[in-house]
């Protein structure tokens, strides 16, 4: 196969393959309901560091934790009584910053050494069922190399990362916007990033004040 070709078709996985990539210790690019991620398992280091490396991505710049359910987003933050009301719009387009929960260690490269940790409950089948099937939250970022535009299909994953990452096709493509981000401190909901989902939006439908 040409350079060409290989270019154009990529190496597309189905999600047997893709959880099995994870499992692993590898990464894998994969849809969800905003944008395509990369991701790769959260307890697995050496992966985690690929998904940075291929991205070329600054190591300061913290990825997301997706998760399947909200046990298991429970079992890495700790939710204040204002997260909770929150995840009422989960699944969905809202990432929360939490503080991580005691005695859980997330690896550095994840969240940069903070002691928070963004988590979100994707509203897409193929994504949930790929991090259910892998057992374990996966540390995501767009995909995409840094600073380049968010890939919103396999062609343009192709494209940015020249056929070498594997990606998990499906039929129900992503919105097309990134995750709208809120950090929870001193119970107060900040806008760290505006996405898909409005901070008027969130502030009609909940009654939550969003610190701009």
């Amino acid at each position: 196969m040409s350079h060409q070709q290989k270019l154009l078709t990529g190496i597309s996985v189905n999600i047997s393959k893709a959880v099995a990539l994870l499992q692993g210790g590898e990464i894998c690019a994969f849809p969800t309901d905003t944008i395509y991620g990369i991701g790769a398992r959260l307890d697995k280091p050496e992966a985690i560091d690929a998904l940075y490396a291929i991205k070329k991505r600054p190591r300061a710049n913290a990825l997301i934790a997706l998760c399947s359910d909200i046990n298991m987003a429970q079992s890495l933050v700790e939710f204040s009584p204002l997260a909770k009301q929150l995840t009422r719009l989960w699944p969905g387009a809202l990432t929360l910053v939490l503080p991580v929960k005691s005695g859980v260690n997330i690896p550095r490269a994840v969240n940069a050494g903070m002691d928070t940790l963004g988590v979100r409950i994707p509203n897409h089948p193929d994504a949930v069922d790929l991090i259910r099937a892998v057992g374990q939250p996966l540390a995501t970022s767009s995909a995409n190399i840094s600073q380049a535009a968010p890939a919103m299909n396999a062609a343009e994953i192709n494209a940015q990362f020249l056929g070498q990452l594997p990606i998990l096709v499906s039929e129900q493509k992503p919105f097309g916007l990134e995750s709208t981000i809120l950090e929870i401190v001193d119970n107060q909901a900040r806008l760290l990033r505006a996405g898909a989902i409005s901070p008027d939006m969130i502030e009609r439908q909940l009654g939550i004040a969003v610190v701009r």
